[in-house]
Parts: structure tokens; C-alpha cells; sequence
């Protein structure tokens, strides 16, 4: 549903609307985009993915309201959405809703940043959202993410070290590509079968979890009794 009022359009997408396809809302999709302000999603929605484009170029697009019931967002989904307003937190802009502002995290707040704590709520690290912030140095991604973008992280040259909480069951293409310093501590044995094989596209090393002393080849690693890392 789409109502109009004299700052523009408002749509509201209804509870039962399980995807919003790729392209819906951009110029060459079912609405006009330029005049749409918010975006609102009825309560209790099931919406589980927004598709590639599907926001792209709304450019009087203000606020949009995304469900806990999404689980992926297409790529340049939100291109061109130059009045969009963000929830900040700690060196990224955020989307969510009223429930959880962090849902989303959709870019660093400058490409120039060094450090980026990710707020403890956000489950989504959006497509590029740290891409290019080759001074970045520390990052700490909290194990409610489940997703990471395709090149969420890509050319972040300075990052040397991070870890990949379990709770990771989606990585994008790309998302390390260019960090030829970077080594990798991922919390799981093996890579989970929703981690695309183009995921890391770069030469530094990946490190899986062991508890024990593994007894195969390969690089592994494990926490000590502070909490540091250790490898195996």
C-alpha cells in the first residue's frame, strides 16, 4: 500500500509479504521512486529478503522501517538513497527498526575510520560496508551477525586480524578480498556450506577452531584461559 501526503509517499508493506523483489522500488520498478519518503512494515511481518536494487535511486527515501524477520539484502540495494537517515554506532550507520535500530549494519561512517566496535544486536553486515577503509586496524564482529556481505571487507589493507564468530552462516563473495595481511580466526571446524568459495579471494591465512590438539594437517586455533588467541 502506497499513501500520499505532501511530503511525498509513503509505502507500507503488509505483514504477509514474505520478499521484496530485486528493482520493486527503483525508477524502473512497479512505484515511482524519486517521491517515496518511508517505508514502513506491518507488525508482526515474515519479510525474510529485500532484493538486489530494490531501493535503488529512491532518492527523498528518509526512513525505512526493516523487520527481525530479514535475513538477507540484496546487493545496492540502497544505491542512490541520498536522504536516507542512519542509526550510528560506534563508526558505522545502521538500519533496523524500532525494536532493534542495529539491525544493519550498512557502512562505516567514513572510509577513513580505524576501529569499529559492531553494535551487539546486528545480525547483517551489509554488501561493501567496510570496503576501502584501508586505515582500519580493529574490528569486532559480535556473534549475533549471521550474515556478512559480498566484499564487506574488501581492500581493507591495514586489517591484520579478526575474528568470525559461529553464529556466521553466510558470508558474500569477496568479502576479504585484498587483505593480503589479514589472517583469518573463524569459530567453526570447517567452512559452513553457505560461505561462498570465492568468501575470502585473498592470500593470508585462515585459522579453524579446534578445542584440542588437532590431529590433521592444516591451521587451527584456539582460545586460552584469557580469552586470547592461540594457535595450535
Amino acid at each position: 500500500n502506497a499513501g500520499k501526503s505532501g511530503k511525498g509517499i509513503t509505502v507500507t508493506i503488509g505483514s504477509n509479504v514474505t520478499k521484496i523483489p530485486s528493482h520493486l522500488f527503483n525508477p524502473f520498478g512497479l512505484l515511482e521512486a524519486p517521491k517515496i519518503t518511508s517505508v514502513i512494515f506491518e507488525e508482526g511481518s515474515v519479510c525474510e529478503s529485500i532484493g538486489n536494487r530494490a531501493f535503488d535511486d529512491c532518492t527523498s527515501l528518509e526512513s525505512i522501517e526493516i523487520p527481525n524477520s530479514v535475513t538477507s539484502i540484496g546487493n545496492r540495494a540502497f544505491d542512490g538513497c541520498t536522504s536516507l537517515k542512519y542509526n550510528e554506532y560506534d563508526n558505522a550507520y545502521y538500519l533496523g527498526n524500532k525494536e532493534n535500530p542495529y539491525l544493519v549494519l550498512i557502512k562505516a561512517k567514513d572510509d577513513s575510520i580505524t576501529s569499529c566496535k559492531i553494535n551487539e544486536n546486528t545480525r547483517i553486515i551489509y554488501d561493501s560496508a567496510f570496503e576501502y577503509c584501508e586505515s582500519l586496524t580493529s574490528i569486532e564482529i559480535p556473534n549475533s551477525v549471521t550474515n556478512i556481505g559480498s566484499e564487506a571487507f574488501a581492500d581493507c589493507t591495514n586489517l591484520t586480524s579478526i575474528i568470525i564468530p559461529n553464529s556466521v552462516t553466510s558470508i558474500g563473495s569477496y568479502a576479504f578480498r585484498g587483505c593480503e595481511s589479514l589472517a583469518i580466526y573463524a569459530e567453526v571446524k570447517r567452512k559452513p556450506s553457505n560461505w561462498d568459495s570465492e568468501w575470502k579471494f585473498s592470500n593470508g591465512p585462515v585459522y579453524w577452531y579446534s578445542e584440542s590438539e588437532p590431529t590433521e594437517e592444516g591451521n587451527y586455533w584456539h582460545y586460552d584461559a584469557n580469552g586470547k588467541i592461540v594457535v595450535w
